[in-house]
């Protein structure tokens, strides 16, 4: 598989295990896409929707994606929001555990985040399983959710990482109901500088927050950023896009940004297809002065993901 032409998705959401009694958790996510584009299902099509489309036991939705869409990797991750006797360590397990399973069988074509909330008591232990035992590759954070990812606790699931090896893929820029202030790219700025090894992914680049990415990105050699949900920005307005993804790289360099959905769930605001589409066309519809060169093009796709995940 050669890096100048693979496609990667480094940010997909996997639900290889849910609880039936939060089925709803994941309609609301759905709704928040469909309500743009047209009148709302009523909620039983909604969960139907969901265990269809989301929630994937087998993996049978993320492997296909190579014929339906022509993604040749995607990164998988699991979500860790530490609720009391709910969403239980024993719970988590198993889900990271799914996710490198899938990863196991599929190897070279799936790669596997562990969720872990630093919340969890035995987090830090977590962390160690998942990356040791399981083999997965990094972690995957969402203080969105409610903490400091530089807190002590946060910082022993660093040290647990920063011995694997592994990779960090962090939520950055505000959500709706989200703590936007545990997503400041300053505190990600902390992590790299205590942390100068471990290879960071600042999830979204921070939204509209890009230019203080984009700055970090240019100072510290380790960090990247994705795309995820940049395609609900294409689809509104494809001219400004092309000049915000143009400038972001006159900072940071094209080789720091990669390709991702935020999938399953941001297909529903706008098809994956389509987005693909939004980047290939860089090259030939972006606006006077702002174009992008094939190769530059390539590498946000998945050269750049398939360097720092060692493909090819």
């Amino acid at each position: 598989m050669s890096r100048n032409s693979i496609v990667v998705d480094v940010h997909y959401h996997y639900f290889g295990i849910f609880p039936e009694d939060f089925i709803d958790v994941l309609t609301a996510d759905i709704t928040y896409g469909l309500k743009k584009r047209g009148p709302l299902p009523d909620q039983d099509t909604l969960r139907k929707m969901a265990k269809e489309t989301i929630i994937d036991p087998n993996g049978d939705l993320v492997k296909s994606r190579k014929e339906r869409l022509g993604i040749d990797v995607t990164c998988i991750n699991t979500t860790d929001m530490y609720v009391p006797g709910i969403v239980t360590t024993e719970l988590i397990l198993q889900s990271n555990k799914k996710a490198a399973d899938l990863m196991k069988s599929e190897s070279g074509k799936i790669f596997a985040f562990a969720g872990v909330d630093p919340r969890r008591p035995e987090s830090a232990e977590v962390a160690r399983i998942s990356l040791e035992e399981y083999g997965m590759i990094g972690i995957k954070w969402h203080p969105d959710y409610g903490y400091d990812p530089t807190s002590p606790e946060a910082y022993e699931i660093l040290r647990v990482l920063d011995r694997k090896g592994g990779i960090l893929l962090i939520h950055t820029g505000y959500l709706p109901g989200g703590r936007s202030k545990y997503t400041d790219l300053n505190l990600v700025c902390d992590i790299l500088v205590d942390f100068p090894n471990i290879k960071v992914i600042a999830a979204h680049m921070g939204k509209t927050a890009w230019h203080e990415w984009a700055g970090l990105a240019h100072d510290f050699p380790n960090l990247y950023g994705d795309l995820a949900v940049w395609s609900r920005y294409g689809d509104r307005n494809y001219a400004h896009f092309c000049r915000e993804l143009r400038e972001l790289t006159y900072y940071a360099g094209a080789e720091k940004v990669l390709w991702g959905t935020d999938d399953p769930f941001e297909n529903y605001t706008v098809p994956t297809k389509d987005y693909l589409q939004m980047m290939r066309d860089l090259e030939t519809k972006s606006p006077k002065g702002y174009e992008f060169s094939k190769e530059e093009i390539d590498l946000m796709l998945g050269g750049n993901a398939a360097r720092l995940l060692g493909i090819g």
